[in-house]
């Protein structure tokens, strides 16, 4: 008899914590089949097509479910959805992730023939006209957004030996980004030692690459 009370006690103790432990992740059951359908049938609205949640969180402190996910046609755009700064708004930010896709399939090519050696680049969208937040027609990003660009080769350290050479490949770049007609916030290529940080309203300026020279500096 005792042994059974104690099985039904541990038992009912192993419910209790499998319990706490869903909520501190998803909250109720009934909450989050609530919002995930909430969510879901917001995204359709909004863009007139099947979307998919893959995942959703609960943040037990403030209260709101987040969550990843992606258009049926698109699985390979994963991007984020929660609640805005008011809890009942939705936010979410399938259009900035479908502008960054665009943006690495039209710039990974060109950075990695250029800087195949790179240990890193970050070229991704910043800033938008908000004016087509809640289209569901998504232009191309040259058309309303403004991004930032960065690549990093911190394993090569400038010398006068290669400070050419290192000219010559970033002057490239900056014609492949003169070509895209890009609006950019900043320009910023990192060697070891020294960096090329081009303020956008100069880009028009470099035409060669002794434009170039005033623009690598020393790290501060």
């Amino acid at each position: 008899m005792k042994k059974i009370k104690l099985l039904l006690s541990l038992t009912a103790f192993l419910i209790f914590a499998a319990g706490i432990i869903f909520y501190f992740h998803y909250g109720t059951p009934w909450d989050l089949i609530s919002t995930k359908n909430k969510y879901q049938t917001y995204l359709e609205e909004k863009y007139k097509k099947t979307f998919v949640i893959d995942e959703i969180s609960y943040d037990v402190f403030h209260e709101r479910y987040y969550a990843f996910a992606h258009a049926k046609d698109e699985p390979e755009i994963i991007f984020n959805i929660g609640p805005g700064l008011i809890k009942t708004d939705i936010l979410d930010s399938y259009q900035v992730e479908t502008w960054n896709h665009q943006i690495n399939i039209e710039w990974e090519p060109i950075v990695k023939k250029l800087y195949p050696d790179n240990s890193g680049f970050n070229i991704e969208v910043v800033d938008f006209d908000h004016k087509i937040a809640d289209s569901p027609i998504i232009p191309h990003y040259n058309d309303v957004a403004i991004v930032g660009i960065g690549i990093s080769v911190d394993q090569i350290m400038i010398t006068d030996e290669n400070r050419q050479r290192e000219l010559n490949r970033a002057f490239k770049f900056t014609k492949f980004v003169k070509e895209t007609r890009v609006k950019f916030s900043y320009f910023q290529l990192s060697f070891k030692n020294k960096i090329v940080q081009i303020p956008p309203e100069e880009f028009k300026s470099v035409d060669d690459v002794t434009d170039l020279e005033k623009w690598l500096v020393e790290y501060k």
